[in-house]
């Protein structure tokens, strides 16, 4: 089997004996590995390398077969990262961060990204500087998943916005696998967090081999039993049964084409782009 991940004889030497050294290993698809270590062992420098974020000092990351740090514009589009402590570069404002971001994903609809901006109350008009902590974390899990990931696994008891919100709020518009991870087993946790919209519910401690069953089942019936949407075209608006592509200018009702002049097209474009705002006839 080919491995999702490797790491192939990895050295970053900081001086003084800090750093990892001749660090090698390699993650097969579906399987559930644990990557565990003490204070300063390396395993975020591990993982920044894998990410790209790090030149070594010799030795190379892949994912997929494809060089992390030579060939990251690939590696980036089907990766995400969360840390631990979320930094940012403070003189940016946010919304340079997720144009970035979204840059490196190839994101190429913006629907799900504008509705996470909106549900998890992220102002992307602030330099990073002036975000709180968190908004620096919201920041972080809008960018993580703006690219629409095909299943995901959260912890109900996430600091600022708790998993049983973030669901809630996800069911909305997704219908995205969602397994919730936890140390709440109480029946009535169980049932609140289902009722909400997760597909799942998971309780430490738990069986890794058990996990990845469950994930596997979730992905199966989203991805092969016709469960995910296809992806929205960009610059394509629906609302009901009448849908408006702004490239072909194209309106259809149904499936069915309508033909509207240029001034019944342009009043309805602009009701379309901008849903719930009033407008004055004068």
């Amino acid at each position: 089997m080919e491995p999702v991940i490797e790491i192939k004889n990895l050295t970053k030497d900081y001086g003084q004996g800090r750093g990892i050294f001749d660090v090698s290993f390699s993650v097969n698809k579906g399987e559930c590995f644990g990557f565990l270590g003490p204070n300063g062992a390396g395993k975020s420098t591990t993982i920044r390398h894998l990410m790209g974020f790090s030149v070594p000092d010799s030795g190379e990351t892949l994912i997929n077969g494809v060089n992390s740090l030579r060939d990251r514009d690939i590696t980036m589009q089907g990766v995400s990262y969360i840390p631990g402590e979320v930094a940012l570069p403070l003189a940016l404002k946010g919304s340079d961060v997720i144009e970035e971001q979204a840059k490196l994903k190839g994101l190429t609809s913006r629907v799900f990204l504008d509705w996470l901006i909106k549900e998890f109350e992220l102002d992307p008009s602030l330099t990073c500087k002036e975000m709180s902590l968190g908004m620096k974390r919201k920041m972080a899990i809008v960018c993580a998943f703006m690219n629409d990931p095909d299943v995901i696994i959260m912890d109900i008891m996430m600091p600022q916005l708790d998993g049983i919100a973030a669901t809630a709020r996800l069911r909305e518009v997704s219908n995205i696998p969602i397994i919730l991870l936890t140390a709440k087993g109480e029946s009535s946790d169980k049932v609140l967090g289902l009722n909400v919209g997760a597909d799942d519910y998971i309780t430490k401690p738990f069986d890794p081999v058990e996990v990845l069953a469950r994930v596997r089942s979730q992905l199966r019936r989203y991805t092969q039993l016709g469960a995910k949407p296809e992806q929205a075209k960009p610059n394509t608006y629906t609302v009901g049964t009448v849908t408006l592509d702004e490239e072909s200018k194209r309106v259809t009702v149904d499936g069915e084409s309508v033909a509207l002049t240029p001034i019944e097209y342009n009043i309805l474009h602009l009701l379309m782009k901008n849903p719930g705002h009033i407008y004055s006839s004068a």
